[in-house]
């Protein structure tokens, strides 16, 4: 299911989303393991709540920390549907707010417009938490 909306309103989303859902289950008997969403915590308490059996979002996020521990079984992880964050909307969005407030600058001096979504999109790219600390500390300096 793909749709567009401005209306971030919890209650709309997860009554919409469970109608999906429900409407799933009866036509192919399956059930949902991805839903790829902006970073909306609307939407992703929505989510999360249709799809996980109203977990809440620390208990996602402790779920996943501990599958990366391996301390979650196969059953556990398998039964679960998880909520994917689509970066490229976020960064998208950064990169036109600098657009609006930065200066250009010229050849030779530090860009803040192109340093920005370059930092963000290697933050994003990271796969161990070390990585992404040092990353982000040499960001921030």
């Amino acid at each position: 299911m793909n749709f567009l909306t401005t209306r971030h309103i919890g209650e709309w989303l997860y009554s919409l989303m469970l109608t999906f859902n429900a409407y799933v289950r009866q036509v192919n008997r399956s059930v949902t393991r991805q839903v790829v969403t902006d970073f909306s915590y609307a939407i992703i308490l929505a989510c999360l709540a249709t799809f996980n059996r109203s977990m809440a979002i620390l208990n996602n996020l402790s779920l996943a920390y501990k599958a990366t521990l391996r301390q979650r079984t196969i059953t556990e992880l398998q039964s679960t549907t998880y909520v994917t964050l689509w970066m490229a909307y976020t960064i998208k969005s950064i990169s036109d707010r600098l657009h609006c407030t930065e200066p250009s600058s010229g050849s030779g001096k530090f860009n803040l417009r192109r340093f920005t979504p370059t930092a963000f999109t290697a933050l994003q790219h990271t796969d161990n938490l070390k990585d992404a600390q040092t990353l982000y500390r040499n960001m921030y300096m």
